[in-house]
């Protein structure tokens, strides 16, 4: 995978954050908290993929080449796993935090952790399908990931 695979993956995923981090007017988060996560984010997508993996094999679900694996791995297996990983990363990194006083600030958080994680997964996502993949996973995928979590931040 080139340079370019990690532009157009991480471009979606920098964009919705500056978005996200524009509209928590009343009290910002700190700019290298939030980077910090967003980091954080992009670094726990091999471990997640390694928990989902084995998770898939304990299934017996070698693929996705069907429409049932396919479902059970989108809804079992990869939302809880990777929803718990984002959680986990901001329960353990900010959420005790004095600072961390408002709804907004979970929101802030958790889709920087989501954001970070869902960069990645572009950037793999653009190495296996090509780079117009992204066209598809940039208003989607991206958005899905931070979305579903910032209803738990």
């Amino acid at each position: 995978m080139g340079i370019l695979a990690w532009i157009l993956g991480f471009i979606p995923g920098i964009a919705w954050l500056i978005y996200v981090y524009r509209k928590d007017i009343y009290e910002p988060e700190p700019l290298v908290w939030v980077l910090g996560l967003f980091a954080l984010g992009a670094a726990i997508v091999y471990p997640v993929g390694m928990i989902e993996k084995a998770m898939m094999t304990g299934m017996g679900i070698e693929n996705t080449a069907n429409v049932v694996d396919a479902a059970k791995v989108s809804w079992f297996i990869a939302g809880f796993v990777e929803e718990l990983a984002k959680f986990s990363v901001v329960m353990m990194v900010v959420a005790y935090r004095k600072t961390f006083n408002e709804p907004m600030d979970g929101i802030v958080y958790a889709s920087a952790v989501a954001l970070g994680f869902a960069s990645v997964e572009n950037v793999i996502y653009i190495g296996r399908f090509g780079a117009p993949v992204i066209l598809f996973r940039a208003p989607l995928a991206t958005l899905g990931h931070m979305l579903f979590s910032s209803l738990w931040g």
